[in-house]
C-alpha cells in the first residue's frame, strides 16, 4: 500500500494521531505502521538485528545483507525498514528511510 502524501500531511491527524519523527523514537519492532517516505505513504515495520529470521516471518529483498547463524541454521533479515502487505510473500527493503510513522488506525467497527 502506497499513496502519495498530500501537503500537509506531515500534521496532526485527529483520527490517526500525530506523525512521530523517526528521529525522536522507533516504533515497537515488527508492529505495522504508516510511515512517510519522502512524498509517500505506505504500511511498513522497523526491524531490528537478529528480530526476524525467514523461517517465522518470510523471505525479503534484498538478500545481499543477510545473517546467517550457523548456531540455529537460520538466516535473518537485515535490520532496516521493510513494506510490509499481511498476505505478501516478500518484503522488500524500502528504498528511502521514513522520516516520520504512526500507528495504524483501528479498523471499522460493524454495526
Amino acid at each position: 500500500m502506497t499513496t502519495e502524501a498530500t501537503p500537509g500531511a506531515l500534521g496532526s491527524n485527529d483520527q490517526l494521531g500525530a506523525w512521530v519523527p523517526v528521529a525522536d523514537r522507533l516504533p515497537v519492532p515488527g508492529a505495522a505502521v504508516l510511515v512517510a517516505c519522502g512524498k509517500f505513504v505506505m504500511r511498513a515495520v522497523h526491524v531490528p538485528h537478529m528480530a526476524f529470521c525467514e523461517a517465522t516471518h518470510g523471505y525479503f529483498e534484498p538478500e545481499g545483507d543477510a545473517y546467517y547463524d550457523e548456531g540455529t541454521d537460520e538466516t535473518y533479515w537485515p535490520a532496516g525498514w521493510y513494506e510490509w502487505n499481511q498476505h505478501e510473500e516478500t518484503h522488500w527493503a524500502l528504498d528511502d528511510e521514513p522520516t516520520h510513522w504512526m500507528p495504524l488506525p483501528a479498523p471499522p467497527v460493524s454495526a
